[in-house]
């Protein structure tokens, strides 16, 4: 059966330059092959939008330094430097989000960041920390609380909270009823020190789910914001080439690439981009 002309033109366009940051060397670099979801790895009410194929694009893409971290994902910010319009995105996310494709995450030391990442990959990274649990604590029963958060939670559950109560029914539940497994405060404290859940701090018995490993990321993230902006305001006038990004070798300790860092700060409206005859140039914007 031929592939959708619709799908055919969003692979497509994974592989099309974005406008600015998107025509420098660093968005023409030969990376891994992209991943794409095969028809049996999506749900079947899901529907590929532009976010979709956004999502995709950026995760193809995300720095190979932070890989050592944490499993790739996007910023919401991120998708707005690729999509103009916000509204849409936002919408997009949340049909991605209740459609059980793409997973919310907090992001940890930020006081309002989320990760997205497609559903499929937070599943693998969930199995990768039962790993690293495993390799620390040697095989012990409270282990089989993994497969249950994504047996178990992930499925019934795309809200980015849970309370405690509904945590504790879903971990012991199967198939929407009682499995006899019992849910033990042990359980619990073990994702929350394998850094897949966090407690919100605005509400009592309250858990967000979060992603687990960012937190060198995010670190690296904050400092690399704060640098770029700090290097324009000591420009005569706050702009710079990408093509001058290019050229430049990436700060000793820096996790991020100039891609990841510069699709975020257009996206937050830090950095406004246009196109000059001397190719892409990035201007800080006057609020900062």
């Amino acid at each position: 059966m031929p592939e959708p002309a619709f799908k055919r033109r969003r692979l497509q366009r994974l592989h099309e330059p974005l406008d600015g940051v998107g025509q420098s060397q660093a968005l023409n670099e030969q990376g891994p092959p992209p991943r794409y979801f095969q028809d049996d790895e999506l749900p079947s009410e899901a529907v590929p939008n532009d976010t979709f194929v956004a999502l995709q694009l950026l995760v193809n893409q995300f720095p190979a330094a932070a890989k050592a971290f944490a499993v790739p994902f996007a910023l919401r910010s991120q998708l707005y430097s690729i999509i103009n319009d916000r509204t849409c995105v936002d919408r997009q996310l949340d049909d991605l989000r209740t459609g059980r494709m793409v997973k919310m995450l907090k992001l940890p030391a930020s006081v309002d960041e989320y990760a997205y990442m497609f559903a499929l990959d937070y599943r693998a990274m969930v199995q990768t920390v039962r790993r690293k649990q495993q390799a620390s604590k040697g095989t012990v029963p409270e282990l089989q609380v993994f497969d249950w958060l994504i047996d178990r939670v992930a499925p019934a559950f795309t809200q980015t909270s849970i309370h405690y109560g509904d945590l504790t029914r879903l971990l012991g539940s199967e198939n929407g009823q009682k499995s006899g497994d019992a849910v033990t405060e042990a359980h619990i404290s073990l994702l929350l020190n394998a850094g897949l859940l966090v407690r919100d701090m605005q509400e009592a018995d309250v858990y967000l789910f979060s992603m687990a490993g960012a937190g060198p990321i995010v670190k690296s993230l904050l400092k690399q914001r704060k640098e770029f902006v700090s290097a324009l305001k000591r420009k005569r006038y706050p702009e710079i080439f990408v093509k001058e990004l290019d050229k430049r070798k990436q700060p000793a300790g820096a996790l991020l690439d100039h891609r990841f860092l510069i699709r975020d700060m257009i996206g937050t409206n830090t950095l406004t981009q246009q196109q000059s005859t001397s190719g892409p140039l990035l201007r800080l914007t006057p609020r900062h």
